[in-house]
């Protein structure tokens, strides 16, 4: 008996010290002015409340943190994050990632005015998904959007010092890096892998110390000092590769000194492998028709590298149209970018307001095309070669027959009748609607409620409006 009893003791011993840590998900929200977070599911104020370095902390190895986007956006500044204002992974393979849920699934911000906004010094396998990170209004040169060996996935980082200081091994789909300070992306050790990704509007768009970087189908876009520009000693040089991607950039410096793609280290190497290269000015120069210099290292142009002042015939093209609202072209714009990809958007320039030609002229600025889709689109509720309505159910002390424009997008998009003193029906119609996509399907279908006339005056405008 005792020998089986002490077999016994033993097993439950080694089992208890070697029982692996479970992997949580943790849910954070901001309610009010407070944080909270909860294990499972999304927390109220009976919840635990904490920041989120607080938060990413229970959730432990392997352990993902969900952030609340609520119904359209949310942002969590500074003491949000953490008490020094900077977020940092406390175990491996943590994941932090705005939620995918609807009705949290609104643009998450993460700011911080002070410090890094995220900031990995040890952990390894760390992610960052579905997040925007900024800097603030009054960002600060010397801090950085990510730092330290952090993968992203679907991640916006914008005004901030440096967008992305990546250290040890990292890979990264559909980044976009926006309006920095100093650089877009400053590699300093290690490697990392970039696929699909934008850097856009810094002074340098890539500098790379002494580490490897690789983008594929990437997208940059830049008017500084030089675009991407290698440092290194002989005993730790620079690589850097560019393959399927596309490059456009003003770097005219004092002196002519300025280059597209600079490479200052002296053990390193830039190689290009079917690329677009535009710049400006344009100067068709053997190795200058690049306008790279050769600092030290090698940079390789092959055949394939297209140099041209415009860019090459497109075989997919996204059009954007049937709509004003600004916001949703800078949406799409910012998707399109994510994927390397610009769209054409058609404007109604009578509708564009002052205001809004400045976000017009920011997105040609970043590669997109406009189009013009008629200087002026009539409402046939306001034209008189539209459809006329008649209320036909006898005497009514008063029959008003509304459109609206909700959205004040300068488009009609709702149609109501109020009938006082007669038999109605009172009607309530979306225009939005597909189900009358013309002024004729219209007509017809508020001529077949009981008590209304309605025809089209011989026009028919497909799309509605």
């Amino acid at each position: 008996m005792k020998k089986i009893t002490y077999k016994i003791i033993v097993i439950a011993f080694i089992f208890l010290f070697t029982v692996p840590a479970w992997a949580k998900t943790v849910y954070f929200s901001k309610i009010g002015l407070d944080t909270y977070y909860k294990i499972g599911g999304w927390p109220t104020v009976e919840d635990t409340s904490g920041d989120m370095e607080a938060a990413i902390t229970v959730a432990g190895i392997n352990g993902i943190l969900i952030i609340d986007g609520g119904s359209s956006s949310m942002t969590y500044t500074d003491a949000d994050l953490d008490s020094d204002n900077s977020m940092r992974w406390t175990s491996d393979n943590q994941i932090i990632t705005g939620s995918t849920e609807p009705g949290h699934n609104g643009k998450v911000t993460l700011v911080s005015t002070t410090g890094t906004v995220l900031n990995n010094s040890s952990k390894t396998g760390v992610w960052a998904k579905n997040i925007t990170i900024s800097g603030g209004l009054s960002p600060l040169a010397n801090k950085y959007g990510i730092m330290g060996e952090v993968s992203t996935e679907g991640v916006t980082i914008e005004n901030v010092g440096t967008g992305l200081y990546p250290i040890g091994s990292s890979k990264h789909s559909r980044l976009i890096i926006k309006n920095c300070i100093t650089a877009g992306i400053f590699g300093y050790t290690g490697s990392a892998i970039f696929n699909y990704s934008s850097i856009l509007d810094c002074p340098i768009l890539v500098r790379a110390y002494s580490c490897d970087l690789d983008f594929n189908n990437c997208d940059f876009f830049g008017s500084g000092e030089e675009a991407i520009i290698t440092y290194g000693s002989a005993a730790a040089g620079a690589y850097v590769l560019l393959k399927n991607c596309r490059i456009s950039a003003n770097t005219t410096g004092l002196g002519g000194s300025d280059y597209v793609l600079s490479n200052k280290a002296t053990n390193g190497d830039i190689t290009i492998e079917n690329c677009q290269i535009l710049y400006s000015p344009y100067a068709p120069q053997t190795l200058g028709e690049y306008n790279v210099t050769d600092g030290g290292g090698n940079i390789y142009v092959p055949p394939k590298v297209i140099s041209e002042k415009r860019q090459a015939a497109a075989a997919v093209a996204f059009c954007i149209d049937d709509t004003m609202n600004l916001g949703v072209f800078s949406e799409l714009a910012n998707l399109l970018e994510g994927y390397g990809w610009h769209g054409t958007m058609a404007l109604i320039p009578r509708v564009v307001t002052p205001g809004e030609w400045r976000t017009i002229n920011d997105l040609v600025s970043r590669g997109h095309e406009m189009a013009c889709h008629g200087y002026y689109t009539s409402n046939a509720f306001n034209d008189t070669h539209g459809i006329s309505i008649s209320y036909t159910g006898g005497d009514a002390s008063m029959a008003t027959i509304s459109v609206f424009d909700t959205d004040s997008d300068g488009y009609a998009d709702r149609l109501t009748t109020s009938i006082n003193g007669g038999v109605g029906p009172n009607l309530d119609l979306d225009l939005s609607n597909y189900d009358y996509n013309t002024l004729s399907e219209l007509a017809a279908y508020i001529g077949g409620f009981a008590n209304y006339s309605c025809t089209n005056n011989n026009i028919d405008t497909s799309g509605g409006q």
